[in-house]
């Protein structure tokens, strides 16, 4: 046992001086107010991430990789004068091991481990997952698998969209909090037209309650991408989510995207036109990762059209801005007598990069819905990378 544990040893020593380590993190801190007809509430974060990477090999090919982080957040509410909430998050963002394995021009990509994970629409998965994917790559094919569980996530950094479903512990902790239990299987299939600059996705995701096997969320997308003529491309996909619970009948949903975006040649601008509409009524859509389509309101994707025009320029060296404008409405039909309008939303925001590794972002934005009721947000945050 002693001339093993000083093998490992030796290994290690040989490993950390043959090969490259790297390390660092992240610093932001931000300020934000927001503000409605009847309310006004200020908030603060601390945040701070450390990463490091250790390649087990000269190439580079394997490699070990770990990402942690801690969230500090404030909440007063000013008017009406409330309670001081305060929230310490921590978490671990990545701990992976990646191999890569060159065949011929082809190549094989195993990760194991918990990394990040999204679907082809960054709308019905985008989260963290613990597991084992694989990617196989070919200069006219792609295709990618994934096995994983979100048993073990922080649902405060990871929230799924799975009301009635609990964690393996039964109940809500501070600072750490497990996810609802679910096993996940995807596979992903990339087809790129390399004549016509044009590629077709297929993708398929299923989740499976471990406390109970009938409890599933099953989606499936397809999209097509390309340029229409130069410097104009498109995007177009549909996705149907099926949702089954033990004694009810399936719930059928879809989801679908639309987008044209036109890069200019001058100061790196950008100019988009997007549609998005997820069903809703007794075909709900319901993603898997819980997200929100308002940048000032919280708005689940979910029985809602959205209508936007974005805009992003950098006219000078270190400051990009972007801006967007959204008309949003209810998609299923609403009670007699009631409009179908959601709301109009637009924002702003303006990022200037100080030096190479600070910068400064600030972000303005206004929702007004029906009968002229609005609410509006401004924040400001900074960020020193190390």
């Amino acid at each position: 046992m002693k001339k093993v544990k000083l093998f490992i040893f030796l290994f290690l020593i040989i490993a950390l001086n043959l090969s490259a380590f790297e390390g660092g993190g992240m610093l932001k801190t931000g300020l934000g107010i927001d503000l409605g007809k009847n309310k006004t509430n200020l908030s603060h974060f601390d945040s701070l991430s450390l990463w490091a990477k250790q390649n087990l090999d000269k190439e580079g090919n394997y490699n070990f990789a770990i990402q942690s982080s801690y969230l500090f957040n404030l909440k007063k509410p000013i008017k009406p004068d409330g309670k001081l909430d305060l929230d310490h998050i921590v978490n671990l963002d990545m701990l992976k091991f990646s191999f890569l394995v060159p065949i011929g021009n082809d190549s094989l990509t195993i990760d194991a481990g918990r990394y990040n994970i999204s679907d082809i629409t960054a709308v019905i998965l985008n989260q963290n997952i613990d597991g084992v994917y694989i990617a196989y790559n070919k200069t006219n094919f792609s295709t990618y698998f994934n096995l994983g569980y979100t048993g073990l996530l922080n649902s405060y950094v990871n929230p799924i969209n799975a009301a009635g479903i609990t964690s393996i512990l039964k109940k809500q902790t501070k600072i750490y909090n497990l996810a609802p239990s679910f096993v996940h299987m995807s596979a992903l299939f990339h087809v790129p037209f390399q004549s016509l600059r044009h590629a077709i996705d297929f993708d398929l995701n299923s989740f499976m309650a471990t406390e109970n096997p009938k409890t599933t969320n099953n989606y499936a997308s397809i999209s097509v991408n390309g340029p229409i003529v130069n410097r104009l491309f498109y995007l177009a996909s549909v996705s149907t989510s099926i949702l089954t619970r033990d004694k009810r009948k399936p719930q059928t949903g879809f989801f679908l995207k639309g987008e044209l975006d036109y890069y200019f040649e001058k100061y790196d601008s950008k100019l988009g036109l997007k549609m998005q509409l997820f069903s809703g009524g007794k075909m709900s859509f319901k993603s898997f990762t819980l997200s929100t389509m308002s940048k000032v309101n919280f708005m689940e994707p979910t029985d809602l059209l959205k209508i936007s025009l974005d805009g992003s320029i950098k006219p000078v060296k270190n400051l990009f801005l972007s801006t967007e404008a959204a008309i949003m409405a209810y998609a299923a039909t609403q009670p007699k007598g009631r409009s179908n309008f959601a709301g109009f939303e637009w924002n702003v925001s303006a990022n200037y990069t100080i030096l190479q590794d600070i910068s400064i972002s600030t972000d303005l934005g206004m929702f007004v819905g029906k009968n002229g009721k609005f609410d509006a947000v401004f924040k400001l945050k900074g960020i020193i990378s190390f």
